[in-house]
């Protein structure tokens, strides 16, 4: 079974299949196999078109059918600096959330759908979806999430508030583009190989129609003030309108060579279209249908999004890395953003037929995005380097995400730009920003070095977030307080002091306790059982001396000697009344 995208080029037979054996070639050549395929067709970007033809690459379970791991691997692509939320590989679609803050990318070689907070910014779930998923739409009343999978020819249903896939509904060939009417319930998918637009009931997860429209179907939007579906036809240069009601085509809307993103602001009822050949974008009068401007933007546009609060419409431009910034009042480019939804380089598939070296273009490259019109955040992907761009739509400049972290937790605090950080939080930052962040140590640190994307012990610390996406941890070491300083330096002479005074104070009793014990043993001896009264007062003098001489010598406390002498003086008294 072979299902496969028409795509332009611009040689003849022979000439395409000498480029094929050169490994020159712009897109792939038809390779009989007994392997299951699905298409990635590659959409020239020269003017003029003169032939066609269909051209495939390998399922996933073409690869797992072969053994080999499903992907594309990278032969000389340039990696990138450039700052973004890393998901998985080949994000193309994207959608937001915003009551439920929550951004959507359908992740093309990983079979994933990617979850991301927009409170942290962080990635909090990957969901496994169908074969090459492609694009996404959210329903946000009832958060549902829908991606086509355009290697298996479903739609997977997701339960945004659980993280968790409900259904896969089947449509036609190669479903690329998605859109969803979400207070009608109906959900949008057009087949780029069908040359249709299935229409799904939300609540049933069944298909109610089948709409033929132009050759090679890709982008849709829906304005549901006026129940109208507008879907980019990259083969006819049109849009079709469909009315939604009766689920019919009511007009072409000729428009720029490969029209393919497709955005509508219902506030204004004006429809944006990228037109990926001609590099310029269409923009129609819904209520007249007629193309009121064309305005020239930069290489390759494709994916587009507006946001109907600002009346800003923001565009990739995936040849030039780009994304133009449209005044919705004046119809003209107001700034121009650089990003890195592009891939440098050929890319080799793991396939045993197909093992030819490719340039990826679109629609196998793609960078798609979407408006969080409560927030005024723009969100891209950059299939190139597996990320997720952040725009800030209040000054229409890309932000980098950059955490903070201090180690142990509570031994010190980091300034930045002199800004106190608070530990384990993170700040969006101007792409291009210098800071100047000091690690100041709490009680008891000292400051030891930075870690994670910023190295080194110089503090205070310079950097510029145009480089850098990702955390700055101030590691701290422990150190002594004064208290405990003087504790460690003291403490064995106080321990010294106590066990010398214990030693001083235990001789000086022992000395009390032996002269007291002579005193009344000289009583005893020589007053009161032989009445010798000069013996005694000899003996009480010799006492007194040997007491006064330790008493010079420290040897006997102040106290130990009063009481020693009045001893002394009571029996002298005695003996002589």
């Amino acid at each position: 079974m072979v299902t496969s995208v028409w795509v332009y080029y611009y040689t003849d037979a022979e000439e395409y299949m000498h480029n094929i054996t050169k490994k020159a070639s712009r897109g792939l050549t038809l390779v009989k196999s007994n392997v299951l395929r699905s298409t990635f067709g590659l959409y020239n970007e020269l003017r003029d078109k003169s032939k066609s033809s269909r051209f495939d690459i390998p399922t996933a379970a073409a690869y797992s059918s072969a053994d080999l791991s499903a992907g594309i691997v990278s032969e000389n692509n340039a990696s990138s600096n450039q700052p973004g939320l890393a998901v998985d590989t080949y994000p193309v679609g994207l959608a937001v959330n915003p009551i439920i803050k929550k951004i959507y990318t359908a992740n093309e070689l990983s079979n994933s759908l990617s979850v991301i907070s927009s409170t942290s910014n962080n990635v909090e779930n990957t969901i496994s979806v169908g074969d090459f998923p492609y694009g996404v739409a959210v329903n946000p009343f009832d958060s549902r999430v829908y991606v086509t999978n355009r290697g298996s020819n479903t739609v997977s249903v997701i339960d945004g508030s659980t993280n968790t896939k409900l259904h896969n509904i089947t449509v036609q060939n190669s479903p690329v583009g998605i859109a969803v009417n979400p207070a009608a319930n109906w959900i949008y998918v057009t087949n780029i190989d069908s040359d249709t637009v299935s229409v799904i009931d939300g609540i049933t997860n069944k298909v109610i129609a089948n709409i033929t429209v132009g050759k090679f179907p890709y982008g849709i939007a829906i304005n549901p003030f006026i129940n109208r579906v507008y879907v980019t036809n990259i083969g006819s240069d049109t849009v079709s309108v469909i009315n939604a009601l009766r689920d019919k085509v009511i007009a072409n809307i000729t428009v720029g060579k490969g029209p393919v993103g497709i955005a509508v602001n219902p506030s204004t009822n004006i429809i944006y279209v990228t037109n990926y050949a001609s590099n310029t974008v269409s923009v129609i009068n819904g209520a007249n249908n007629k193309v009121i401007a064309n305005i020239t933007v930069g290489k390759g546009p494709v994916g587009i999004a507006v946001n109907p609060v600002t009346n800003k419409i923001y565009l990739t431009n995936i040849q030039s890395s780009t994304v133009s910034v449209i005044n919705g009042v004046t119809n003209k480019v107001a700034s121009t953003i650089a990003v890195n939804p592009s891939l440098a380089g050929s890319y080799r598939i793991r396939d045993p037929v197909l093992s030819m070296p490719i340039t990826a273009k679109f629609p196998l490259i793609a960078s798609l995005l979407g408006v969080d019109d409560i927030t005024n955040m723009i969100y891209v992907t950059n299939t190139g380097s597996d990320t997720v761009s952040i725009i800030d739509g209040n000054t229409d400049s890309l932000v980098v995400k950059v955490d903070f972290n201090v180690k142990p937790l509570n031994s010190g605090e980091i300034q930045c730009n002199g800004q106190l950080i608070p530990p384990d939080t993170y700040f969006l930052y101007r792409n291009g920003t210098n800071l100047i962040c000091t690690a100041n140590a709490g009680q008891g640190y000292k400051f030891g070095s930075w870690s994670n994307i910023a190295y080194g012990s110089i503090n205070p610390l310079n950097l510029k977030v145009s480089l850098y996406g990702g955390t700055i941890t101030a590691n701290f070491n422990h150190t002594l307080s004064p208290d405990q300083y003087l504790a460690i330096v003291i403490g064995p002479v106080s321990i010294m002091s106590i066990i010398v005074g214990w030693f001083f104070r235990n001789r000086q009793r022992r000395h009390l306790s032996k002269y007291m014990t002579l005193i009344d043993l000289a009583y005893e001896t020589s007053y009161r059982n032989n009445n010798n009264n000069k013996e005694f007062l000899l003996r009480l003098q010799l006492i007194r001396m040997e007491v006064i001489h330790l008493f010079k010598k420290g040897k006997i406390s102040d106290s130990h000697y009063n009481i020693l002498q009045n001893r002394i003086s009571e029996y002298m008294v005695k003996v002589n009344s």
